[in-house]
């Protein structure tokens, strides 16, 4: 009587077992490698947002009103013109107003920016005295800085990280 050869149903599973083991490490090292590649783009894309809300200040002695997309509408990236005011101090950055381009405005999980503007009460606001509107020009001057506030993110006993700050661009 001949003996077939071949692989018993151990040998398999051991077999599938270590397959299954490496396949999924390497998984695990891929998602940590598209995260970082992800947080590397975000925080690129900031710098750039940074550098186009100076550059605009500078220019227009204001920051750009927030871009607040509409449920069914294009996102634009436009924000509202020249109030006195903005109508809005959150929303998300106003790319296209800034002069960058959709890309610039997403961070590295597609999602836009959010920003926040600092103004000492809701619009309508009329300053030039003690006023603080960083959207509007009329308010813009030496001496008036922000009032947010960035937390660390713990909600018992939030800790301060800075104060006084004039415009916030968030990723979530």
């Amino acid at each position: 009587m001949k003996r077939s050869r071949g692989f018993t149903l151990i040998e398999i599973a051991i077999v599938l077992g270590i397959v299954l083991a490496l396949l999924s490490l390497g998984l695990a090292t891929i998602k940590s490698q598209l995260s970082s590649a992800s947080y590397s783009i975000t925080k690129k894309r900031q710098d750039a947002i940074k550098d186009a809300l100076i550059a605009y200040l500078g220019a227009n002695k204001r920051l750009p009103c927030p871009y607040v997309p509409t449920a069914g509408s294009p996102v634009t990236g436009i924000a509202p013109g020249v109030p006195p005011a903005c109508p809005q101090l959150f929303g998300t950055v106003p790319f296209a107003t800034l002069g960058l381009a959709r890309e610039i405005g997403t961070d590295g999980w597609g999602n836009l920016f959010s920003y926040q503007l600092y103004a000492d009460t809701p619009p309508p606001i009329i300053c030039p005295g003690t006023g603080r509107d960083w959207g509007n020009s009329a308010c813009f001057g030496a001496g008036k800085s922000g009032g947010v506030t960035i937390n660390d993110g713990t909600i018992a006993a939030p800790i301060p990280l800075t104060v006084n700050v004039v415009a916030v661009v968030v990723s979530h």
